[in-house]
C-alpha cells in the first residue's frame, strides 16, 4: 500500500508536467500561427453551458452564486472546443479565487468596434467577487511568465499560472480581445471577452 500511494504521487506529478508542456506548446503553436482553427458555428450558451458544468464541484464547494446573462440565440464562427478552453481557464480563476458564497456573474452583449463601428463585436465579461489583482499585476497577467501574487498561491497552491495566457493566446486567435479590471485587492475582478461577429 506504500509504494501504492507513492506510485499514485509520482504518477500525479507526472500528469501534471505532461499537461504544462502541452500548454506551453498551445501557447507557442497559436503566438506563431501554426494551431489551426476549425471555425463552426456554435452556441455561446451551450459553451458556457459546458464549461459550468465541469466547473461544478468548485462552485458547490465554494457556495457561489452564478447569474449567466446572454441574449437569446448567440452563434458565432468559433473553433468551440478552444473557445471552451479559454472560458474555461477564465471562469475557472473566478471560482478559485472567489470569496466563500459569493458571486460569478457572466453577460454577453452584441456591440459595435469603439473606433471600427462597422464592425460587430460579441463581449462577454466574467465578474467575481474574490481576491482581486494588486494594480502592479495587471500589466503581466496575460502573459506566460505570469508569477501568481501571494494571495493566489495561499488560495491555490498548485496553479501554474498560465491559464490566462492560454486564454488570451486562443482569443487573439480569433481575432478577438481580452482585459481585465480589477480595483485592487478584495475587491473582486471582471473579465471582458471581445470577439468579432
Amino acid at each position: 500500500p506504500q509504494l501504492h500511494e507513492t506510485l499514485e504521487k509520482m504518477k500525479s506529478a507526472a500528469d501534471r508536467r505532461t499537461t504544462l508542456i502541452k500548454e506551453f506548446i498551445t501557447i507557442s503553436e497559436l503566438k506563431v500561427g501554426q494551431a489551426s482553427l476549425t471555425r463552426q458555428k456554435a452556441s455561446l450558451a451551450e459553451i458556457l453551458s459546458r464549461v459550468l458544468t465541469l466547473l461544478t464541484d468548485g462552485i458547490t464547494a465554494e457556495h457561489l452564486t452564478v447569474t449567466t446573462t446572454l441574449p437569446p440565440n448567440t452563434t458565432l464562427l468559433v473553433d468551440a472546443p478552444k473557445l471552451q478552453e479559454a472560458l474555461t481557464n477564465l471562469i475557472d480563476n473566478a471560482v478559485k479565487y472567489n470569496t466563500e458564497g459569493g458571486s460569478l456573474t457572466i453577460t454577453g452583449i452584441h456591440t459595435t468596434h469603439p473606433i471600427e463601428r462597422d464592425k460587430k463585436l460579441f463581449k462577454l465579461t466574467i465578474t467575481d467577487t474574490g481576491i482581486g489583482i494588486p494594480a502592479e499585476d495587471i500589466h503581466t497577467l496575460f502573459t506566460r511568465y505570469f508569477e501568481r501574487g501571494a494571495e493566489a498561491e495561499k488560495r491555490y497552491a498548485t496553479g501554474r499560472g498560465i491559464g490566462l495566457a492560454i486564454a488570451k493566446n486562443i482569443i487573439q486567435a480569433h481575432g478577438g480581445r481580452i482585459s481585465v479590471e480589477s480595483e485592487g485587492r478584495g475587491r473582486g475582478s471582471t473579465f471582458m471577452v471581445e470577439l468579432p461577429v
